[in-house]
Protein backbone atom coordinates (compact mmCIF):
# COMPACT_ATOMS: atom_id res chain seq x y z
CA UNK A 1 0.00 0.00 0.00
CA UNK A 2 0.91 3.33 -0.93
CA UNK A 3 1.23 6.02 2.61
CA UNK A 4 -2.06 7.58 1.89
CA UNK A 5 -3.45 4.16 1.31
CA UNK A 6 -2.15 3.51 5.12
CA UNK A 7 -3.22 6.75 6.34
CA UNK A 8 -6.83 6.13 4.73
CA UNK A 9 -7.04 2.32 6.01
CA UNK A 10 -5.74 3.29 9.94
CA UNK A 11 -8.48 5.87 9.56
CA UNK A 12 -11.39 4.23 8.97
CA UNK A 13 -10.34 0.99 10.70
CA UNK A 14 -9.87 3.70 14.24
CA UNK A 15 -12.77 5.61 13.55
CA UNK A 16 -15.23 1.92 13.51
CA UNK A 17 -13.58 -0.18 16.06
CA UNK A 18 -13.84 3.53 17.83
CA UNK A 19 -17.29 3.89 17.79
CA UNK A 20 -18.22 -0.02 18.34
CA UNK A 21 -15.80 0.46 21.68
CA UNK A 22 -17.77 3.21 22.22
CA UNK A 23 -21.38 1.78 21.81
CA UNK A 24 -19.87 -1.63 24.12
CA UNK A 25 -18.62 1.21 26.55
CA UNK A 26 -22.32 3.03 26.76
CA UNK A 27 -24.26 0.10 26.52
CA UNK A 28 -22.72 -2.69 28.81
CA UNK A 29 -20.30 -0.56 30.92
CA UNK A 30 -19.78 3.20 31.76
CA UNK A 31 -23.49 3.89 30.11
CA UNK A 32 -24.99 1.46 32.68
CA UNK A 33 -28.15 1.24 29.78
CA UNK A 34 -27.80 -2.54 30.03
CA UNK A 35 -27.99 -2.24 34.28
CA UNK A 36 -30.98 0.34 33.92
CA UNK A 37 -32.91 -2.05 31.60
CA UNK A 38 -32.30 -4.90 33.76
CA UNK A 39 -33.30 -3.73 36.80
CA UNK A 40 -36.57 -1.81 35.32
CA UNK A 41 -37.53 -5.65 35.08
CA UNK A 42 -35.91 -7.25 38.82
CA UNK A 43 -33.39 -8.53 36.68
CA UNK A 44 -29.41 -8.99 37.78
CA UNK A 45 -26.67 -8.25 35.11
CA UNK A 46 -24.34 -10.46 36.69
CA UNK A 47 -25.37 -14.12 35.50
CA UNK A 48 -25.93 -12.16 31.96
CA UNK A 49 -22.82 -10.99 32.04
CA UNK A 50 -20.84 -13.64 33.27
CA UNK A 51 -22.01 -15.71 30.27
CA UNK A 52 -21.52 -12.94 27.47
CA UNK A 53 -17.75 -13.38 28.58
CA UNK A 54 -17.55 -16.99 28.56
CA UNK A 55 -19.08 -16.52 24.95
CA UNK A 56 -16.69 -13.70 24.36
CA UNK A 57 -13.73 -16.02 24.57
CA UNK A 58 -15.30 -18.73 22.33
CA UNK A 59 -15.95 -16.29 19.98
CA UNK A 60 -12.23 -15.48 19.92
CA UNK A 61 -10.79 -18.80 19.61
CA UNK A 62 -13.25 -19.70 16.95
CA UNK A 63 -12.95 -16.62 14.61
CA UNK A 64 -8.51 -17.14 15.20
CA UNK A 65 -9.74 -20.76 12.37
CA UNK A 66 -11.59 -18.16 10.07
CA UNK A 67 -9.78 -15.05 10.24
CA UNK A 68 -6.71 -15.63 7.93
CA UNK A 69 -6.54 -12.25 5.54
CA UNK A 70 -7.71 -8.83 5.78
CA UNK A 71 -10.77 -9.91 3.83
CA UNK A 72 -11.57 -12.52 6.28
CA UNK A 73 -11.16 -9.78 9.11
CA UNK A 74 -13.25 -7.05 7.57
CA UNK A 75 -15.67 -9.78 6.73
CA UNK A 76 -16.28 -11.36 10.82
CA UNK A 77 -15.86 -7.13 12.13
CA UNK A 78 -18.97 -6.35 9.81
CA UNK A 79 -20.93 -9.26 10.47
CA UNK A 80 -20.12 -8.90 14.15
CA UNK A 81 -21.29 -5.48 14.15
CA UNK A 82 -24.39 -5.95 12.27
CA UNK A 83 -25.48 -9.13 15.08
CA UNK A 84 -24.97 -6.58 18.30
CA UNK A 85 -26.97 -3.87 16.29
CA UNK A 86 -30.12 -6.63 15.87
CA UNK A 87 -29.16 -7.76 19.92
CA UNK A 88 -29.82 -3.93 20.41
CA UNK A 89 -33.26 -3.88 18.57
CA UNK A 90 -34.09 -7.02 20.67
CA UNK A 91 -33.64 -5.73 24.09
CA UNK A 92 -36.17 -2.94 23.60
CA UNK A 93 -38.80 -6.31 24.20
CA UNK A 94 -39.60 -7.92 27.67
CA UNK A 95 -36.54 -9.96 29.13
CA UNK A 96 -37.01 -13.78 28.61
CA UNK A 97 -35.02 -16.38 28.00
CA UNK A 98 -34.35 -15.32 24.37
CA UNK A 99 -32.06 -12.38 25.89
CA UNK A 100 -29.91 -14.65 27.55
CA UNK A 101 -29.57 -16.12 23.40
CA UNK A 102 -29.07 -12.48 22.19
CA UNK A 103 -26.31 -12.48 25.29
CA UNK A 104 -24.60 -14.77 24.29
CA UNK A 105 -24.56 -14.25 20.55
CA UNK A 106 -23.96 -10.66 20.86
CA UNK A 107 -20.37 -11.13 22.67
CA UNK A 108 -20.12 -14.07 20.91
CA UNK A 109 -19.58 -11.78 17.75
CA UNK A 110 -17.43 -9.30 19.97
CA UNK A 111 -15.15 -11.67 20.25
CA UNK A 112 -14.52 -12.05 16.22
CA UNK A 113 -14.83 -8.59 16.03
CA UNK A 114 -11.58 -8.05 18.48
CA UNK A 115 -9.79 -10.75 17.24
CA UNK A 116 -10.20 -9.20 13.57
CA UNK A 117 -9.00 -5.59 14.54
CA UNK A 118 -6.25 -7.71 15.93
CA UNK A 119 -5.11 -9.35 12.95
CA UNK A 120 -5.59 -5.95 11.37
CA UNK A 121 -3.37 -3.93 14.17
CA UNK A 122 -0.80 -6.77 13.63
CA UNK A 123 -0.75 -6.67 9.32
CA UNK A 124 -1.07 -3.39 8.84
CA UNK A 125 0.58 -1.35 11.28
CA UNK A 126 3.90 -1.04 12.30
CA UNK A 127 5.59 -2.13 15.64
CA UNK A 128 5.95 1.93 16.39
CA UNK A 129 2.74 2.61 15.12
CA UNK A 130 0.09 0.19 17.30
CA UNK A 131 0.26 2.84 20.35
CA UNK A 132 -0.52 5.26 18.64
CA UNK A 133 -3.21 3.59 16.85
CA UNK A 134 -4.28 1.99 20.56
CA UNK A 135 -4.35 5.66 21.91
CA UNK A 136 -6.62 6.74 18.68
CA UNK A 137 -9.13 3.75 19.46
CA UNK A 138 -9.35 4.53 23.36
CA UNK A 139 -9.69 8.65 23.48
CA UNK A 140 -12.34 8.28 20.43
CA UNK A 141 -13.94 5.46 22.57
CA UNK A 142 -14.01 7.54 25.49
CA UNK A 143 -14.80 11.06 24.02
CA UNK A 144 -17.54 9.21 22.20
CA UNK A 145 -18.74 8.08 25.61
CA UNK A 146 -19.11 11.37 27.16
CA UNK A 147 -20.82 12.73 24.19
CA UNK A 148 -22.99 10.11 24.38
CA UNK A 149 -23.77 10.49 27.96
CA UNK A 150 -24.67 14.06 27.74
CA UNK A 151 -27.45 13.68 24.53
CA UNK A 152 -28.81 10.66 26.42
CA UNK A 153 -29.53 13.44 29.03
CA UNK A 154 -31.62 15.36 27.01
CA UNK A 155 -33.68 12.87 24.64
CA UNK A 156 -36.60 10.71 26.16
CA UNK A 157 -35.91 7.58 27.42
CA UNK A 158 -36.94 5.49 24.49
CA UNK A 159 -34.49 6.96 21.76
CA UNK A 160 -31.68 6.13 23.93
CA UNK A 161 -31.19 3.06 22.58
CA UNK A 162 -31.08 4.42 18.80
CA UNK A 163 -27.40 5.96 20.15
CA UNK A 164 -25.92 2.75 20.58
CA UNK A 165 -27.70 1.89 17.06
CA UNK A 166 -26.18 4.65 15.54
CA UNK A 167 -22.54 3.86 16.73
CA UNK A 168 -22.88 0.54 15.23
CA UNK A 169 -24.31 1.92 11.90
CA UNK A 170 -21.02 4.40 12.03
CA UNK A 171 -18.65 2.24 12.59
CA UNK A 172 -20.45 -0.70 10.18
CA UNK A 173 -19.86 2.03 7.35
CA UNK A 174 -16.23 2.95 8.66
CA UNK A 175 -15.23 -0.75 8.56
CA UNK A 176 -17.30 -1.38 4.92
CA UNK A 177 -14.30 1.12 3.71
CA UNK A 178 -11.15 -1.03 4.88
CA UNK A 179 -9.40 -1.57 1.97
CA UNK A 180 -8.59 -5.75 1.17
CA UNK A 181 -5.30 -5.56 -0.59
CA UNK A 182 -2.72 -6.86 0.65
CA UNK A 183 0.07 -5.48 3.08
CA UNK A 184 3.35 -5.58 2.48
CA UNK A 185 3.95 -5.85 6.31
CA UNK A 186 3.52 -9.63 6.15
CA UNK A 187 3.82 -11.14 9.53
CA UNK A 188 6.59 -13.39 10.90
CA UNK A 189 7.19 -15.06 13.79
CA UNK A 190 10.15 -13.84 15.54
CA UNK A 191 9.68 -14.99 18.78
CA UNK A 192 12.26 -18.58 19.33
CA UNK A 193 11.14 -18.71 23.17
CA UNK A 194 7.33 -19.53 23.44
CA UNK A 195 7.83 -19.87 27.61
CA UNK A 196 8.73 -16.71 27.85
CA UNK A 197 5.57 -15.16 25.81
CA UNK A 198 3.76 -17.21 27.44
CA UNK A 199 4.89 -16.25 30.58
CA UNK A 200 4.80 -12.36 29.89
CA UNK A 201 0.70 -13.29 28.56
CA UNK A 202 0.06 -14.67 32.00
CA UNK A 203 2.04 -12.29 34.51
CA UNK A 204 -0.07 -9.21 31.94
CA UNK A 205 -3.31 -11.51 32.68
CA UNK A 206 -3.05 -10.96 36.53
CA UNK A 207 -1.49 -7.57 36.76
CA UNK A 208 -5.12 -6.76 34.35
CA UNK A 209 -7.64 -8.57 36.78
CA UNK A 210 -6.17 -7.34 39.40
CA UNK A 211 -5.92 -3.61 38.76
CA UNK A 212 -9.49 -3.81 37.24
CA UNK A 213 -10.83 -5.23 40.21
CA UNK A 214 -9.50 -2.34 42.58
CA UNK A 215 -11.32 0.14 40.15
CA UNK A 216 -14.35 -1.85 40.11
CA UNK A 217 -13.81 -1.76 43.79
CA UNK A 218 -13.49 1.57 44.25
CA UNK A 219 -15.97 2.71 41.76
CA UNK A 220 -18.83 0.80 43.84
CA UNK A 221 -17.90 2.27 46.82
CA UNK A 222 -17.46 5.91 45.38
CA UNK A 223 -21.40 5.85 44.06
CA UNK A 224 -23.36 6.12 46.94
CA UNK A 225 -27.03 5.94 45.76
CA UNK A 226 -28.14 8.87 47.75
CA UNK A 227 -25.85 10.94 45.87
CA UNK A 228 -27.17 9.84 42.30
CA UNK A 229 -23.78 10.93 40.98
CA UNK A 230 -23.50 7.92 39.12
CA UNK A 231 -23.88 9.14 35.41
CA UNK A 232 -21.64 12.48 36.75
CA UNK A 233 -18.85 10.22 37.68
CA UNK A 234 -18.92 8.24 34.77
CA UNK A 235 -18.38 11.07 32.30
CA UNK A 236 -16.05 12.83 34.24
CA UNK A 237 -14.30 9.66 34.78
CA UNK A 238 -14.09 8.92 31.07
CA UNK A 239 -13.17 12.76 30.20
CA UNK A 240 -9.56 12.42 32.46
CA UNK A 241 -9.26 8.79 31.22
CA UNK A 242 -8.87 10.17 27.80
CA UNK A 243 -6.77 13.41 28.73
CA UNK A 244 -4.40 11.54 30.24
CA UNK A 245 -3.91 8.89 27.30
CA UNK A 246 -3.51 12.07 24.79
CA UNK A 247 -1.01 13.32 27.49
CA UNK A 248 0.72 10.16 27.43
CA UNK A 249 0.39 10.18 23.38
CA UNK A 250 1.91 13.81 23.09
CA UNK A 251 4.81 13.31 24.90
CA UNK A 252 8.21 13.10 22.94
CA UNK A 253 9.18 9.73 22.09
CA UNK A 254 12.51 10.20 24.20
CA UNK A 255 10.51 10.85 27.76
CA UNK A 256 10.47 7.75 30.07
CA UNK A 257 6.94 6.87 30.81
CA UNK A 258 8.17 4.24 33.53
CA UNK A 259 7.46 7.10 35.79
CA UNK A 260 3.67 7.47 34.83
CA UNK A 261 2.85 3.49 35.74
CA UNK A 262 4.41 4.76 39.49
CA UNK A 263 1.91 8.08 39.55
CA UNK A 264 -1.15 5.40 38.75
CA UNK A 265 -0.39 3.57 41.60
CA UNK A 266 0.17 6.89 43.52
CA UNK A 267 -3.50 8.17 42.42
CA UNK A 268 -5.40 4.90 43.53
CA UNK A 269 -3.41 5.16 46.81
CA UNK A 270 -4.39 8.83 46.91
CA UNK A 271 -8.01 8.19 46.11
CA UNK A 272 -8.05 5.45 48.86
CA UNK A 273 -6.90 7.17 51.44
CA UNK A 274 -8.70 10.36 50.77
CA UNK A 275 -11.81 7.97 51.40
CA UNK A 276 -10.73 6.52 54.34
CA UNK A 277 -9.86 9.65 56.04
CA UNK A 278 -12.33 12.87 54.39
CA UNK A 279 -15.95 13.54 54.76
CA UNK A 280 -16.80 12.95 51.06
CA UNK A 281 -19.30 14.96 49.40
CA UNK A 282 -20.41 14.81 45.43
CA UNK A 283 -17.42 17.35 44.61
CA UNK A 284 -15.09 14.61 46.48
CA UNK A 285 -16.29 11.91 44.92
CA UNK A 286 -16.31 13.12 41.58
CA UNK A 287 -12.50 14.00 42.26
CA UNK A 288 -12.06 10.32 43.44
CA UNK A 289 -13.28 8.75 40.87
CA UNK A 290 -11.63 11.06 38.03
CA UNK A 291 -8.41 9.63 39.70
CA UNK A 292 -9.27 5.95 39.49
CA UNK A 293 -9.95 6.69 35.88
CA UNK A 294 -7.13 8.25 35.02
CA UNK A 295 -4.72 5.97 36.48
CA UNK A 296 -6.93 3.41 34.37
CA UNK A 297 -6.18 5.18 31.30
CA UNK A 298 -2.15 4.70 32.23
CA UNK A 299 -2.57 1.13 32.66
CA UNK A 300 -4.99 0.69 29.57
CA UNK A 301 -2.35 2.42 27.52
CA UNK A 302 0.49 0.35 28.80
CA UNK A 303 -1.46 -2.57 28.32
CA UNK A 304 -2.26 -2.27 25.33
CA UNK A 305 1.06 -0.80 23.68
CA UNK A 306 2.68 -3.79 25.16
CA UNK A 307 -0.23 -6.25 23.43
CA UNK A 308 0.38 -4.30 20.17
CA UNK A 309 3.80 -4.85 20.75
CA UNK A 310 3.90 -8.66 21.46
CA UNK A 311 1.40 -8.91 17.96
CA UNK A 312 4.70 -9.91 16.61
CA UNK A 313 6.13 -12.99 18.71
CA UNK A 314 3.41 -15.31 18.38
CA UNK A 315 1.05 -16.38 15.59
CA UNK A 316 -1.98 -16.79 17.93
CA UNK A 317 -0.88 -13.77 19.45
CA UNK A 318 -3.56 -11.36 18.41
CA UNK A 319 -6.00 -13.38 20.62
CA UNK A 320 -4.28 -11.83 23.54
CA UNK A 321 -5.90 -8.61 22.86
CA UNK A 322 -9.56 -10.25 23.17
CA UNK A 323 -8.21 -11.99 26.45
CA UNK A 324 -6.89 -9.16 28.54
CA UNK A 325 -10.15 -7.37 27.25
CA UNK A 326 -12.05 -10.57 28.87
CA UNK A 327 -9.91 -10.12 32.04
CA UNK A 328 -10.82 -6.40 32.37
CA UNK A 329 -14.10 -6.96 32.27
CA UNK A 330 -13.96 -10.04 35.04
CA UNK A 331 -12.14 -8.22 37.35
CA UNK A 332 -14.37 -5.14 36.95
CA UNK A 333 -16.78 -7.43 37.84
CA UNK A 334 -15.29 -9.04 40.70
CA UNK A 335 -14.36 -5.73 41.99
CA UNK A 336 -17.80 -4.58 42.01
CA UNK A 337 -19.20 -7.70 43.15
CA UNK A 338 -16.50 -6.92 46.55
CA UNK A 339 -17.94 -3.46 46.73
CA UNK A 340 -21.37 -4.64 47.20
CA UNK A 341 -20.41 -7.23 49.48
CA UNK A 342 -18.92 -5.00 51.76
CA UNK A 343 -21.15 -2.06 51.36
CA UNK A 344 -23.80 -4.58 52.28
CA UNK A 345 -22.58 -6.12 55.42
CA UNK A 346 -22.01 -2.13 56.70
CA UNK A 347 -17.82 -2.71 57.29
CA UNK A 348 -16.17 0.21 58.03
CA UNK A 349 -14.55 2.35 55.54
CA UNK A 350 -11.06 1.24 57.11
CA UNK A 351 -11.64 -2.21 55.88
CA UNK A 352 -12.63 -1.06 52.17
CA UNK A 353 -9.42 0.68 51.88
CA UNK A 354 -7.21 -1.99 53.66
CA UNK A 355 -8.99 -4.69 50.99
CA UNK A 356 -8.16 -1.76 48.14
CA UNK A 357 -4.37 -1.06 49.26
CA UNK A 358 -3.83 -5.29 49.02
CA UNK A 359 -4.57 -5.22 45.51
CA UNK A 360 -2.24 -2.20 45.39
CA UNK A 361 0.43 -4.34 46.96
CA UNK A 362 -0.16 -7.46 44.47
CA UNK A 363 -0.07 -5.46 41.27
CA UNK A 364 3.36 -3.71 42.62
CA UNK A 365 4.53 -6.71 42.99
CA UNK A 366 3.65 -8.38 39.78
CA UNK A 367 4.94 -4.95 37.72
CA UNK A 368 8.68 -5.74 38.28
CA UNK A 369 8.10 -9.64 37.61
CA UNK A 370 6.52 -8.14 34.43
CA UNK A 371 8.84 -5.94 33.45
CA UNK A 372 11.76 -8.47 33.78
CA UNK A 373 10.24 -10.40 31.39
CA UNK A 374 9.19 -8.34 28.99
CA UNK A 375 12.46 -6.73 28.57
CA UNK A 376 13.75 -9.61 27.28
CA UNK A 377 11.10 -10.13 24.91
CA UNK A 378 10.66 -6.53 23.73
CA UNK A 379 13.50 -4.35 23.24
CA UNK A 380 12.59 -0.65 22.94
CA UNK A 381 9.06 -0.47 24.61
CA UNK A 382 8.42 3.19 25.79
CA UNK A 383 7.02 2.09 28.93
CA UNK A 384 10.01 -0.84 29.59
CA UNK A 385 13.13 1.44 28.67
CA UNK A 386 13.73 2.17 32.22
CA UNK A 387 14.08 -1.33 33.07
CA UNK A 388 15.34 -2.36 29.87
CA UNK A 389 18.33 0.58 29.91
CA UNK A 390 18.98 0.21 33.85
CA UNK A 391 17.37 -3.26 35.48
CA UNK A 392 17.97 -5.44 32.04
CA UNK A 393 21.38 -4.62 31.50
CA UNK A 394 22.44 -5.02 35.34
CA UNK A 395 20.88 -8.20 35.12
CA UNK A 396 22.85 -9.11 31.85
CA UNK A 397 26.22 -7.44 33.05
CA UNK A 398 26.14 -9.09 36.71
CA UNK A 399 25.80 -12.42 34.87
CA UNK A 400 28.27 -11.80 32.18
CA UNK A 401 30.48 -10.83 34.66
CA UNK A 402 30.19 -13.90 36.87
CA UNK A 403 30.20 -15.99 33.94
CA UNK A 404 33.54 -14.65 32.99
CA UNK A 405 35.16 -15.19 36.67
CA UNK A 406 33.91 -18.63 36.59
CA UNK A 407 35.39 -19.10 33.29
CA UNK A 408 32.17 -20.92 32.52
CA UNK A 409 31.64 -19.23 29.03
CA UNK A 410 33.95 -18.35 26.38
CA UNK A 411 34.60 -14.35 25.33
CA UNK A 412 32.57 -15.30 21.83
CA UNK A 413 29.82 -17.10 23.96
CA UNK A 414 29.19 -14.19 26.24
CA UNK A 415 28.44 -11.53 23.32
CA UNK A 416 26.26 -14.45 22.33
CA UNK A 417 24.96 -15.17 25.59
CA UNK A 418 24.16 -11.31 25.89
CA UNK A 419 21.97 -10.87 22.81
CA UNK A 420 20.54 -13.78 23.74
CA UNK A 421 18.90 -11.83 26.99
CA UNK A 422 17.93 -9.03 24.67
CA UNK A 423 15.67 -11.52 22.68
CA UNK A 424 16.84 -11.67 19.56
CA UNK A 425 16.89 -14.54 17.48
CA UNK A 426 19.11 -16.63 16.23
CA UNK A 427 19.37 -14.81 12.99
CA UNK A 428 19.66 -11.23 14.41
CA UNK A 429 22.23 -12.70 16.49
CA UNK A 430 24.18 -13.93 13.17
CA UNK A 431 23.59 -9.96 11.58
CA UNK A 432 24.66 -8.67 14.63
CA UNK A 433 27.82 -10.57 14.73
CA UNK A 434 28.72 -10.94 11.40
CA UNK A 435 29.16 -14.98 11.57
CA UNK A 436 26.35 -17.72 10.08
CA UNK A 437 23.50 -18.75 11.82
CA UNK A 438 25.04 -22.75 11.96
CA UNK A 439 27.47 -20.71 14.09
CA UNK A 440 25.22 -19.23 16.12
CA UNK A 441 23.34 -22.45 17.01
CA UNK A 442 26.40 -24.02 18.32
CA UNK A 443 27.49 -21.43 20.27
CA UNK A 444 23.55 -21.03 22.14
CA UNK A 445 23.79 -24.68 22.34
CA UNK A 446 27.16 -24.67 24.20
CA UNK A 447 25.62 -22.02 26.37
CA UNK A 448 22.47 -24.14 27.00
CA UNK A 449 25.21 -26.97 28.16
CA UNK A 450 27.45 -25.16 30.31
CA UNK A 451 24.08 -23.82 32.18
CA UNK A 452 22.44 -26.76 32.58
CA UNK A 453 19.30 -25.62 30.47
CA UNK A 454 17.33 -27.08 27.07
CA UNK A 455 15.59 -23.85 26.25
CA UNK A 456 15.91 -19.77 26.61
CA UNK A 457 13.02 -19.44 28.85
CA UNK A 458 14.79 -21.93 31.17
CA UNK A 459 17.71 -19.87 30.28
CA UNK A 460 16.04 -16.21 31.47
CA UNK A 461 14.93 -18.00 35.22
CA UNK A 462 18.38 -19.06 35.32
CA UNK A 463 19.99 -15.49 34.81
CA UNK A 464 16.95 -14.03 36.90
CA UNK A 465 17.39 -16.45 39.96
CA UNK A 466 21.65 -16.28 39.96
CA UNK A 467 20.90 -12.49 39.79
CA UNK A 468 18.46 -11.93 42.25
Amino acid sequence: MKQSQLIRFRLHSVVGIGFFFAYLMYFFFNGSVLDKLLESYSKSAWIYLLCAMGAHFTGLIVSNYYIKNIKNAKQVMVLSMLICLVANGIFFFYPVFHWGIVFVVSFFAIGGAIKSWGYILRVHEKRKQRLKSCAYVLILANLLTIVIEWISKIIPSPFKYILGIACILIGVVFVSLLETEPSKNVFKSEIKCPELYRKSLMLLILFTFTISGISGLMFQVINPSHLNIKNTVSWHGALSYALIILLLYILPPKVRRYHFLHLGFIMIIAAFISFLFREMGKAEFLVLGMLISAALGIFDLFLWSVLGDMLDYADKSSLALGIIITMKVLGGLFGELLGITVSSVGLDKAYITVIALCGVCISLFLLPQLNSVLILLLKDHPYLAYYNNDSGSNVVSLDLNAAIVDNLLTERECEVFHLLLQGKSNREIAETMFISENTVKTHVKNIFRKYKVSSRMELVNAVLNKTS
